[in-house]
């Protein structure tokens, strides 16, 4: 049988939405025989209590072969997610990844584990989904997969043989793409404006995004992510709870796949361009919003300000 890959997943201060979560994966049926590693960042100040009650609950985790808890001494969330990735993909050569708010269904671990198999030895194939967005499959797919370029991340599966979300986006290689209308409009057709609006951010070091990352260079090394055609994860995290999320549904999914095994792959898989065309209409957004994102990075007040606008975004969630 096939090693099971080794579950990371990375925590700060939500304890309850981290319960979700490793309930949820418990409900799989292979959570007794998956080793579980539990990253803890540290807390920022006055947030002491908050990580005490993770650190706390998440030492009482039980339903796994193992349960590794690794606990940071100093704040860095960077260093938390991906560095625990790192550790994990230097150890293994492989690992299912999840963030303290994605929710799963029963059927994760065996898609997962199933699709990191089989694909192992294809080059083309950069990284596990676990995500379907909800946008509009043509009647006429039906298989139980699908790929895409762009890297999503609430739920992934990832091999040593490539791993780019630490990788940042050189200024040859961006020049490359951004500086070619063809590559430009290539990129964004494959991944959608979305992302090529904030993609520009983290080269321009206005953030450090490890997702945007991975898109970029998925696009640049013409890698592919294999997405199941019905969600197997969801975001509980759309509260404003967050780092980066405000308060949204556009990413709710109605209900996960309640398939739990059986999955059936396939080789030489392409992009369908149905597919794509749906996937690119549902990432579309207002460029004004992002611009104007973008502006209030630049001039160094919006994260002075992102307290204020998820105030707002949870008093309208509350009231609309």
């Amino acid at each position: 049988m096939e090693a099971l890959a080794p579950i990371g997943v990375s925590t700060y201060g939500r304890v309850n939405h981290l319960r979700q979560v490793i309930e949820a994966l418990k409900r799989n049926v292979l959570a007794k025989d998956s080793e579980l590693y539990i990253f803890s960042d540290a807390p920022k100040p006055g947030d002491e209590e908050k990580v005490s009650a993770v650190r706390q609950y998440a030492h009482a985790i039980d339903g796994f072969k193992r349960v590794h808890v690794l606990e940071r001494t100093i704040n860095n969330r960077v260093a938390n997610n991906r560095g625990g990735i790192e550790s994990l993909l230097d150890q293994y050569g492989k690992v299912i990844f999840l963030e303290e708010d994605v929710v799963v269904a029963p059927g994760f671990l065996r898609f997962m584990n199933d699709a990191l198999a089989y694909y192992e030895d294809d080059p083309r194939i950069g990284s596990i989904a676990a995500y379907c967005p909800p946008m509009a499959i043509p009647g006429s797919y039906d298989k139980d997969v699908f790929a895409l370029t762009r890297f999503n991340p609430w739920g992934i599966g990832l091999w040593r043989r490539y791993y780019k979300m630490n990788t940042p986006i050189s200024a040859d290689c961006y020049a490359e793409v951004f500086g070619s209308r063809k590559r430009l409009r290539a990129l964004t057709r494959s991944v959608g404006q979305e992302a090529v609006e904030v993609m520009k951010m983290d080269f321009e070091r206005k953030l450090d995004a490890g997702d945007m990352k991975s898109i970029f260079w998925q696009f640049y090394d013409g890698k592919l992510t294999i997405y199941p055609s019905k969600s197997l994860s969801r975001s509980i995290g759309q509260d404003g709870s967050g780092f980066h999320m405000g308060i949204t549904d556009k990413w709710d999914v109605s209900e996960m796949w309640d398939k739990e095994n059986g999955f059936a792959f396939f080789r030489g898989i392409e992009v369908d361009e149905g597919i794509r065309k749906s996937h690119y209409d549902f990432y579309r957004v207002s460029i004004y919003k992002l611009r104007i994102v973008g502006f209030l990075r630049r001039i160094g007040v919006y994260e002075a300000i992102r307290p204020a606008i998820k105030k707002v975004q949870r008093w309208i969630g509350a009231n609309g």
